[in-house]
This record gives C-alpha cells, structure tokens and sequence, in this order.
C-alpha cells in the first residue's frame, strides 16, 4: 500500500460513518446541501 496507505484508510472510514449519522442514504445529504444553501 505505500506509506500513505493507513491514513488513507483511515480518512475514507471517517466518509462512511459520516454518511451512516445521516442515515446512510445519499440524498438525504444532498436534500441537507439544498437547504444550507437557501438558509444562506
């Protein structure tokens, strides 16, 4: 894997449990975007 490949494992990991507090779906987070942007 490389010097930069545990760092790496560990920065993806941390998308998938970002992702999974959402709900694990992918457009309950883009519906989240939409609506930080109209706050704004």
């Amino acid at each position: 894997g490389g010097p930069h490949y545990l760092p790496r494992l560990c920065l993806e990991r941390t998308v998938t449990c970002n992702t999974t507090a959402a709900g694990g779906n992918a457009s309950l987070l883009s519906l989240v975007e939409d609506d930080d942007v109209r706050a704004s």
